[in-house]
């Protein structure tokens, strides 16, 4: 007796040890993850705060270079614990970190003209680290996005480290071209394009915001208002105004349907230069006001681009006769933003205020600003402004000042080979040779300066024809590119497959006699398992097919069973039992129909209710009473057919007994089974009886009536019961459509 209580006790002990110990395990599991995950969090913000003092550190080396160490200490510090936690993205971040300040020590030492070969040097080994660690993981636009960040760290304007720039952006755009960021290298195309830009570089400029719209064309990238804007300035620095005009009209919309308001200034800003060469001097103006008056919305983000605006306003106020409102339009601008005075667009403020004041005859003001700039022009010279400084020169006969000025600029004109600017200082050069009596020198540089002025106008010329050419030719082949490219399609199908044929041809005899006996062999097995499949069919339908014989023939007993039982019952009991036998019958009479039928799972529903509704007729024998089928032939699956026919039953039997008073003549009961739409079917029995009147004779909450309800919820049905002129019962449902039949061709086993 308790050596079962023992056991028990001793069971139940053991249980709740190994619950409380897997208990425990988990919460000190839970607790060490939890743990790590702290310590993984506090190591990564390390890095970041480390990364975040290099950078700091790297930003002041341009004013203190002896900073560099310090610059260093911290991103190499955060490199070697991103590589002690794997911490892949602090390493990457790390040595872009690194690389920006050897960048900002690169830009200090070329604006001090000292050797730069050892910063070169590391950031030659930068990238090849940063590259070698962003494309093992075949991440392509994550390696895009840290090569354009490498790209941009450089300065626009430093001549140095163009090629550079270019060649970093190049990788960069490759990366996004394999990872398919349109966006991303749409962007590094125009960046690209305008660091040629900057350097003069017009035509690699121009093919590469080209490149841009050819990429967002194709990857369907929509905000590219700026690389039209600036495609429009292009063209009309080359005189090509009516193409410029309509970039920047382009560059306009796009920024409109774009919702994109900060373009909006760079745009008037353009617009600004086409009108003004084209002497439509008012217009010119309002531009470069709206241009000012978008820029100063954000002047800490475009004080660059708020300098450039202020300088043209004021240019155009000085040629409307306006120069003492550009001097106080410069001095307000300066007075609102001093900090422009360091920047490298003060140059053309200062070039304006000399020339506004040499309108105004105050020679010694317009001098003294004339030699503040050239001190500026001397730390970095800019064209613009040594075609100003020149022209105040050469007006105030300061030849002598002039001639070394002139030299920088011929030569900085020619070398980026500067149309334009190379026929001004040929200009330049007869005025001062004209002035000093040296004529023949004079007509050198006249005929120079004429040659060029003349291939210029020849140039514009021939563009505008080629244009209007190319315009035409465009439209003609347009209407053949379809049919060009299907061919080019086919040729270049037609290409390949000879070129697999060819060398494929005898690697293909060597293995087509294995290839034969494979497909022989594997057509044999499949037509052996084939046949097996189609005994097995034929052996399953055979059966299914004598269950539903034996079905019927049960139900076929259990009818003759009632009968006999209701040869000695009366009244309510023999009406029961009647009732019972019509519901028996109702199911027999579906596996008689699947018997004698060659689908074992599916009947055709017109023959099965049109013979149910004759048999319920003739079983309550009423001759007066006529029931009428209209039936659509709809192949029914088994699971359907039966509820429908039970509810037939009942309806019909219900309406036999109760729905009419006497035996007179055009007694009808309906009854409707049609498919309406796709698999939706109504089915409707209606009489023209007596309705619910008497309730005591037809109760809708009979047996009958729950038997309905019921199996219409069966058939997921909606039940609908009305009485006018009679009884109406209205039931849709929707028809599933029944199995298909597998015939022996239709058994296909495949290898």
């Amino acid at each position: 007796m308790l050596r079962p209580i023992v056991n028990f006790f001793a069971s139940a002990h053991m249980i709740w040890f190994r619950t409380v110990l897997i208990f425990g395990m988990a919460i000190l599991f839970v607790s060490f993850k939890a743990s790590a995950q702290r310590f993984s969090e506090q190591d990564t913000t390390t890095v970041r705060r480390l990364l975040d003092l290099a950078s700091s550190y790297g930003e002041r080396i341009g004013k203190d270079t002896a900073l560099l160490d310090s610059a260093l200490h911290f991103s190499n510090k955060a490199v070697f614990l991103s590589q002690k936690i794997s911490y892949d993205s602090g390493i990457v971040n790390g040595y872009l970190t690194e690389y920006q300040i050897w960048v900002h020590l690169l830009e200090s030492k070329i604006s001090l003209e000292q050797n730069v070969d050892r910063e070169l040097a590391m950031l030659d080994s930068l990238e090849d680290r940063i590259n070698q660690k962003v494309t093992s993981g075949k991440d392509y636009g994550r390696a895009g996005e840290i090569f354009a960040k490498l790209a941009n760290s450089h300065d626009d304007y430093t001549r140095a480290t163009y090629d550079r720039k270019i060649a970093v952006f190049d990788k960069a755009i490759s990366f996004f071209d394999k990872a398919q960021d349109y966006q991303n290298e749409v962007n590094c195309w125009y960046r690209s394009g305008y660091t040629h830009h900057v350097h003069s570089q017009l035509e690699k400029a121009e093919s590469a915001y080209l490149k841009s719209l050819e990429v967002a064309k194709a990857g369907d990238v929509k905000e590219v208002q700026q690389v039209y804007a600036i495609l429009g300035n292009i063209y009309a620095f080359r005189g090509n105004y009516k193409l410029a005009l309509k970039y920047e009209l382009d560059a306009l919309r796009k920024s409109q349907e774009n919702q994109d308001s900060l373009i909006l200034g760079s745009i008037h800003l353009y617009l600004g230069l086409i009108y003004e060469p084209l002497q439509d001097h008012l217009s010119a103006l309002k531009h470069y006001r709206l241009a000012m008056n978008e820029f100063e919305k954000h002047p800490e983000e475009n004080m660059s681009d708020l300098s450039h605006a202020t300088g043209n306003t004021a240019k155009m106020l000085i040629k409307n006769k306006e120069p003492n409102v550009a001097i106080a339009l410069i001095e307000e601008t300066l007075r609102k933003y001093p900090e422009m005075r360091s920047m490298r667009g003060y140059s053309g403020l200062v070039m304006r205020q000399m020339q506004a004041y040499y309108e105004l005859e105050e020679i010694g003001k317009a001098q003294a600003y004339c030699d503040e700039l050239i001190l500026l022009n001397n730390k970095k010279p800019i064209q613009s402004n040594l075609s100003a400084i020149l022209r105040f020169l050469v007006d105030t006969k300061q030849y002598h000042k002039a001639e070394p000025l002139l030299s920088v600029f011929h030569e900085m004109v020619a070398s980026r080979k500067i149309k334009k600017l190379e026929a001004e200082a040929f200009h330049f050069k007869f005025q001062i040779d004209s002035a000093r009596g040296n004529f023949r020198s004079a007509l050198t540089n006249y005929l120079a300066y004429d040659t060029i002025s003349t291939a210029l106008l020849d140039e514009i010329k021939a563009r505008e024809i080629a244009e209007l050419q190319i315009q035409y030719d465009t439209e003609q082949k347009e209407k053949n590119i379809e049919l060009l490219q299907k061919q080019s399609l086919i040729d270049k199908n037609n290409v390949e497959k000879a070129e697999i044929l060819r060398n494929g041809a005898w690697v293909g005899l060597l293995f087509l006699s294995i290839i034969l006996g494979l497909i022989y062999h594997q057509n044999k097995s499949r037509k052996k398992a084939n046949k097996h499949l189609a005994r097995l069919v034929k052996d399953k339908e055979l059966l299914l097919k004598e269950v539903h014989h034996r079905v019927k023939n049960n139900l076929q007993i259990v009818l003759s069973l009632l009968e006999s039982q209701s040869r000695s019952l009366r009244d309510d009991a023999y009406l029961a039992v009647s009732e019972t036998q019509n519901r028996v019958y109702t199911m027999s009479l579906i596996h008689k129909k699947l018997y004698q039928s060659e689908d074992i799972a599916a009947i055709n529903i017109r023959d099965y209710l049109t013979e149910l509704t004759l048999h319920l007729g003739e079983s309550f024998g009423n001759q007066s009473t006529k029931i009428r089928c209209s039936i659509d032939p709809i192949i029914m699956d088994i699971s359907q057919a039966v509820p429908l026919g039970l509810i037939i039953n009942e309806a019909v039997t219900n309406a036999l007994k109760h729905a009419f008073q006497s035996d007179r003549e055009g007694n009808e009961i309906e009854v409707v089974l049609r498919r309406l739409d796709g698999f939706k079917t109504m089915l409707k029995i209606e009489d023209n009886g007596n309705g619910l009147e008497q309730k005591e004779k037809r109760s809708n909450e009979g047996l009958g009536m729950k038997l309905i309800r019921g199996l219409t919820e069966d058939l997921e049905g909606m039940l609908t019961i009305t009485q006018e002129n009679g009884m109406r019962i209205a039931i849709t449902f929707e028809a599933s459509e029944p199995l298909p039949k597998i015939s022996d061709q239709g058994i296909n086993m495949t290898a």
